[in-house]
């Protein structure tokens, strides 16, 4: 009896040795699995391709380690996007569609691709939503300002009347895949939205389950993305006009959390202008009256994407505080800077705050801190993660 009992007590001690050492294994196993692998640690990619739309572009990706092959190919195909769209609409590029469109006669009719057609039917609604302030069909007026560079000689009101009377939609014609004009001397300009599509088009390839979060930046027009449960800290500062350093933050993390994409861009005239005569002229005309709006010297939009933002940026640069009343759905003032005195004299500049300047987004300090500046008269981008 004692025997059997002394035997029991061994083998007790050995299950509790046994479960002890099954714990600790657990325990163990537990803890590797709360630990993020190789295969989980998250890093940002970015790629800064040279000369895309002649300004400054950054791309970024917010993957998982494992998928960093993946990331570095999704950016070269968006980098490619980037090109693509740039060789179909540049009006610097003499054999993009919208050069050619420029040249062609009256009554001939030029093929176009879809990206471009695409171009054409939002210029055209932009144009409608904004009561014709936003119109791609002053080329003629952008190029008397452009000669006027050239000789120093303003242009008078005859010759703007001419310009404005030259070139309108009534002119143009657009049916699927082709378009047409009646005039020779109809001309369109491709800035203030075709920038904003490209951008669009390219963080289309970057809306891949395998990314995290992604930006896409060309001259200051801004696509963010971040995807539904990550969170990626992101900051938008606008600068200062008459300052070469950041200015203040717009917190829009409140934004990305109503919906995962949205577009920022900034529309000014401090940076591009016109020189003429020993005087500088803003770049924005307003095609009502043919002549530059020198009154605001940055306007800053967020919409539902780049394109959208990219139009009314440019847009309320010319209504001012009437643009407020039409604004189209989605999109909001994030700042705009005004001269107080004329472009040529030195001013003092007053800001105006947007209805929506900070949509109460929270962000932390993190591992990686990453910043680029945008080109012109944009903003700065942070990503911290």
């Amino acid at each position: 009896m004692k025997f059997f009992r002394k035997t029991f007590e061994y083998m007790q001690g050995k299950w509790r040795i046994y479960f002890c050492i099954v714990g600790l294994a657990v325990l163990v196993g537990i803890s590797f699995w709360k630990t993020p692998s190789l295969a989980e640690r998250r890093i940002l990619l970015q790629t800064c391709p040279v000369g895309v739309m002649g300004t400054e572009c950054s791309l970024i990706v917010y993957v998982n380690q494992s998928d960093k092959e993946y990331g570095e190919q999704l950016l070269s195909e968006a980098e490619k996007v980037l090109r693509e769209c740039e060789i179909l609409t540049s009006t610097w590029l003499e054999n993009s569609e919208i050069s050619r469109f420029n040249r062609m006669k009256a009554g001939q009719f030029l093929k176009i691709s879809p990206f471009t057609e695409d171009f054409f039917l939002r210029s055209r609604k932009a144009w409608e939503e904004t009561g014709g302030v936003f119109d791609i069909t002053c080329g003629r007026i952008w190029q008397l300002w452009r000669e006027a560079e050239k000789t120093g000689v303003l242009p008078d009101e005859e010759m703007i009347q001419v310009a404005r009377n030259a070139s309108g939609w009534g002119d143009i014609y657009l049916e699927p895949a082709v378009v047409t004009k009646t005039k020779d001397m109809v001309e369109v300009v491709s800035g203030g939205i075709a920038k904003g599509m490209a951008v669009d088009r390219a963080m289309k390839c970057l809306l891949h389950p395998k990314v995290l979060a992604a930006v896409v930046e060309v001259g200051g027009d801004l696509s963010v993305f971040q995807r539904e449960g990550v969170l990626v800290p992101m900051e938008i500062r606008i600068r200062c006009p008459w300052e070469k350093a950041p200015g203040e933050k717009v917190d829009f993390q409140g934004m990305l959390t109503r919906q995962r994409v949205v577009g920022i861009c900034t529309s000014g005239n401090y940076e591009r202008y016109f020189h003429v005569g020993g005087k500088y002229y803003s770049q924005i005309l307003d095609p009502r009256t043919g002549f530059p709006s020198d009154e605001f010297l940055s306007v800053t939009v967020v919409a539902p994407d780049a394109a959208t933002a990219d139009v009314w940026a440019t847009a309320l640069s010319i209504l001012g505080e009437k643009g407020r009343e039409i604004l189209s759905e989605g999109v909001h003032i994030l700042s705009m800077i005004k001269n107080k005195l004329p472009r040529n004299e030195k001013s003092k500049e007053e800001v105006t705050a947007g209805e929506e300047r900070n949509f109460s987004g929270k962000g932390h300090a993190g591992l990686i801190n990453l910043s680029y500046r945008h080109a012109l008269n944009r903003s700065l981008c942070v990503l911290r993660c």
